[in-house]
C-alpha cells in the first residue's frame, strides 16, 4: 500500500537519487527529507551508496525488485557490492566512482527528459555528449554547490530556477569520450558513437565500466598535478584542477596511441624535472597505484601497460622500467608484459642507458641505492662489476657472456 499520493515509476536509466527527488517534487515536498523519515532511512544512508532502496520502495507501494535495477547496492546473502545500472563497481568506495553528495548534470537534458539520468552520477561525467556542454555544478544565482536535497529537479535550495543556467561548451574529444562513457553505461554499442578523435573503441568496448572509470581517474590525477601546483595562479586553478586533469586524461586516449605517448612524455618530463630521475613506476605512482598494480585489471588494460613500458624503455636515461612479466587474471598467460629482449640487445640497451647515466653521478647513486641495478643483474645473471664497469666507462673485469 502506497503512503504517497503520487508514485511515478522509475525510468530504466534514471539516477536513484534523482528519482527520489522527482518523487518528492511531484508530491509537493520542499525537500526529500520528509520521505527519508517516512521510509525510516538512517541519516548516514540518505546520500550514500548504501541507500536502502527497498525501504523507499515500501512507501511507494512497490515491490523491492522495482527499484533494484537503479539501486547503488546489490546484496547476495551477507555480502554486498556497489553498482550503477547493474554495472559492478566493487565492494569498496574509496576511489569515488560516483558523486552522490555533489550533484552535477546537464540542465537541458533534465528539462527535455523530465528526469536525471544515472550517467550524471558518475564522477568522471563532466559534460553532455548530446548538447556539447559542461555539467552544471553550482547555482548561477546563489553561487552555492548543488545539493541532492532541494525543492525540485531544476530548482535550487535558494528557490531559484536552474532552467536558464548556462554552462560552457565542450571540446570535441571530451564530448566524444562522454558519449563513449554514456553508451557504455547504457549498454549501447560503441561503434555507433562519434569518434573523430581516434579513441581506441575496441579497447574501451572490452573493459568493464569500473575499469574505465578507474583508468580515467588515475590519468586525471597525473594531469591535474600541473594545475594543483600553481597556487600563485589563484583559487580558480585549484577548483578547475580536476576538470583540467580529466581533460588531460581524455587527450591521452585520443589519437591512440600517439595521444597516450605524448601524455606520458609531457608528464614524465615534468615529473623528472620536479623530482629527479627515478623508476618509471615511482614517477607515475598514481597511474601504477591506480591501475597497473591491480592484478584483476591486467586482462583489460594490456594496451595501456604495453605503451607505458615502451615509454620507459625509450626514456631509460631518466627512468628505469620494470620489465618483469605480469600474468593475466587466470595466471596462465602474460596479459601485461614488457617485451623480453634478447640477451645481447638487452646488454647493449643497458650499456647505452648507463653511458647516459654516467654523466649524472647523483642519479646513478640513487639507482644503485634503490637496488634497481642489482635486481637487473639478478634477473639476467649479469655480474655487478660488469654493471659498475659500464657506469665507469671502463671494460668490465668479467665477461657478461660467460656469466
Amino acid at each position: 500500500m502506497s503512503l504517497l499520493a503520487r508514485t511515478p515509476r522509475p525510468f530504466p536509466t534514471e539516477s536513484l537519487f534523482g528519482y527520489v527527488l522527482r518523487v518528492a517534487e511531484q508530491n509537493g515536498y520542499h525537500t526529500p527529507h520528509y520521505l527519508m523519515r517516512l521510509a525510516q532511512i538512517a541519516h548516514h544512508q540518505q546520500q550514500a551508496p548504501s541507500f536502502a532502496a527497498e525501504k523507499f520502495a515500501r512507501i511507494l507501494g512497490f515491490d523491492a525488485e522495482r527499484l533494484r535495477p537503479i539501486a547503488y547496492q546489490a546484496h547476495a546473502g551477507k555480502s554486498h557490492q556497489f553498482k550503477i545500472l547493474d554495472h559492478p563497481l566493487g565492494h569498496g568506495f574509496n576511489r569515488g566512482p560516483l558523486r552522490l553528495r555533489a550533484p552535477a548534470f546537464c540542465v537541458r537534458c533534465v528539462a527535455q527528459r523530465g528526469y536525471i539520468d544515472a550517467f550524471w552520477d558518475l564522477s568522471v561525467a563532466i559534460g553532455c555528449p548530446e548538447h556539447r556542454c559542461q555539467v552544471l555544478t553550482h547555482c548561477p544565482h546563489c553561487r552555492s554547490p548543488l545539493r541532492g536535497f532541494r525543492p525540485g529537479l531544476l530548482t535550487c535550495r535558494c528557490g531559484a530556477s536552474l532552467s536558464d543556467a548556462h554552462t560552457d561548451a565542450l571540446d570535441t574529444p571530451t564530448t566524444e569520450l562522454m558519449g563513449v562513457l554514456q553508451a557504455k553505461l547504457h549498454r549501447s554499442p560503441l561503434a555507433e558513437v562519434a569518434n573523430s578523435s581516434g579513441f581506441p573503441l575496441p579497447f574501451l568496448q572490452e573493459i568493464p565500466l569500473w575499469a574505465m572509470i578507474q583508468m580515467l581517474q588515475a590519468l586525471e590525477v597525473i594531469g591535474a598535478e600541473e594545475w594543483t601546483g600553481r597556487a600563485e595562479e589563484g583559487s580558480a586553478h585549484q577548483q578547475c584542477a580536476g576538470v583540467m586533469g580529466l581533460r588531460a586524461a581524455i587527450s591521452a586516449l585520443a589519437e591512440w596511441p600517439l595521444g597516450y605517448e605524448r601524455f606520458l612524455a609531457k608528464s614524465g618530463v615534468r615529473l623528472i624535472n620536479e623530482d629527479g630521475p627515478a623508476r618509471l613506476r615511482t614517477l607515475f605512482a598514481q597511474l601504477h597505484g591506480g591501475v597497473f598494480k591491480y592484478r584483476v585489471l591486467h586482462a583489460y588494460i594490456r594496451p595501456l601497460h604495453e605503451a607505458f613500458v615502451q615509454f620507459g624503455l625509450g626514456h631509460s636515461a631518466a627512468v628505469a622500467a620494470d620489465p618483469r612479466p605480469r600474468r593475466g587474471v587466470n595466471g596462465s598467460s602474460p596479459a601485461c608484459v614488457a617485451p623480453k629482449l634478447p640477451y645481447a640487445q638487452w646488454c647493449a640497451q643497458l650499456a647505452q642507458s648507463f653511458d647516459r647515466l654516467a654523466t649524472n653521478q647523483l642519479a646513478t647513486t640513487q639507482q644503485l641505492e634503490a637496488g634497481t641495478f642489482r635486481k637487473a643483474r639478478a634477473r639476467r645473471r649479469l655480474p655487478m662489476d660488469a654493471l659498475r664497469g659500464l657506469i665507469d666507462g671502463a671494460p668490465s673485469r668479467r665477461n657478461p657472456a660467460g656469466a
